[in-house]
């Protein structure tokens, strides 16, 4: 089976609301905590269950480990663990 790689953030989670991290100076941390919060991005997650039934869907991610659980949280409760 082919591969759908998708990265999380901007593409099926809304991070806008989490950019006031980075500027005037970058604080990743606060950016990262943050991430629980994150809207679902409803273009994104079509696309990714849409392509979920000829793919195997594989998240990529820049976040750090230490976010995991978030992350894989985040993912079961917009139903995109599935894909």
């Amino acid at each position: 089976m082919s591969l759908a790689v998708f990265d999380i953030d901007g593409v099926v989670a809304d991070v806008r609301h989490r950019l006031h991290h980075l500027h005037p100076r970058k604080s990743w941390t606060g950016f990262f905590r943050d991430a629980a919060d994150d809207p679902l991005l409803p273009e994104g997650a079509r696309l990714a269950l849409d392509l979920a039934g000829r793919h195997e869907v594989v998240w990529l991610t820049g976040r750090p480990e230490w976010l995991r659980d978030v992350t894989e949280d985040w993912l079961r409760g917009h139903d995109l663990t599935g894909t």
